[in-house]
């Protein structure tokens, strides 16, 4: 399995490139654990590998692997609350390799290259109606947008400054 030139800059990131070097393992042991035929990766992908799977029984998914990281921890508890309705439903998960197997949604265009904003704004306005759900209790583990911001906002000075 050849990983997308779109991942490379992860080889920057402390633990970016042994994890990109585990990729082709990690693909095949959740194509053994749940009995995939995979397909060649997606090639638009910056964050995550994401790659056509068929299921045992025929079924098109998508194998998803994330960096260990905090911004995609939650992830899988996200899909699970919203279960399919405005966003893929999730099928599967490993925590060890931070894998999801979910329903196939093959790419389309990115929102961002839609010339007119209403469009556009239309489709992100859809989504999230389609999204919204009544919150989980309040002792979820689910990261507030409010703090992620914050934290979003201080790593972007830092990154910066760091940057002259």
């Amino acid at each position: 399995m050849k990983v997308p030139h779109g991942l490379d800059w992860w080889r920057r990131v402390p633990g970016g490139a042994a994890w990109l070097d585990s990729l082709p393992s990690a693909v095949e042991a959740c194509a053994d654990r749940w009995s995939l035929r995979v397909g060649a990766p997606f090639q638009d992908g910056h964050v995550s590998l994401v790659v056509p799977v068929e299921r045992d029984d025929g079924s098109p998914a998508v194998l998803k692997i994330n960096f260990p990281q905090e911004e995609s921890a939650r992830e899988p508890d996200a899909l699970r609350h919203w279960e399919g309705r405005g966003a893929v439903l999730l099928l599967e998960y490993d925590s060890d390799h931070r894998a999801l197997l979910v329903e196939r949604c093959d790419p389309g265009s990115q929102l961002w290259s839609v010339e007119d904003d209403e469009p556009a704004m239309l489709v992100a306005a859809t989504v999230l109606r389609r999204l919204w759900r009544r919150p989980p209790p309040y002792d979820h583990d689910f990261v507030p947008l409010a703090d992620a911001a914050w934290r979003w906002a201080v790593e972007l000075h830092l990154a910066w400054e760091a940057l002259g």
